[in-house]
């Protein structure tokens, strides 16, 4: 089920034969670069994390928003943006948790973080 939401991104319309049955595959939004990771929201939404460093919401009728608050991100190589974790607390918590290369000495080092998504969800606190 999981492969069937990350293949629905960039693929048409079509119907797929896994060893649990039929699944159906439908484009969900457009202009995406990169996605790397997906966080769903308990209303419906979902968070998208782009390799590049951009943090996006789409709601449930395909609308597609940037988040603001990501640091600095460092995207080189298998760098960048990576997971997100949406916590089974997240409606009396509303945090998030996310995976990231960031700058570190010479080079770079994976980090993890932890912050608090908006009551309009359109920034991390």
């Amino acid at each position: 089920m999981i492969f069937a939401c990350l293949a629905l991104w960039a693929l048409p319309l079509q119907a797929l034969e896994s060893s649990q049955g039929a699944l159906r595959v439908e484009e969900k939004a457009q202009g995406l670069s990169a996605p790397w990771g997906f966080g769903f929201l308990p209303s419906g939404e979902v968070l998208i994390t782009e390799k590049a460093g951009r943090l996006l919401r789409l709601d449930p009728d395909g609308g597609l928003s940037e988040v603001a608050g990501i640091g600095e991100i460092a995207n080189r190589g298998q760098g960048g943006l990576l997971d997100i974790l949406v916590p089974g607390d997240f409606e009396t918590r509303r945090e998030l948790f996310f995976t990231f290369a960031k700058p570190q000495g010479q080079g770079e080092g994976t980090a993890v973080a932890r912050a608090r998504l908006s009551p309009a969800g359109d920034a991390l606190q």
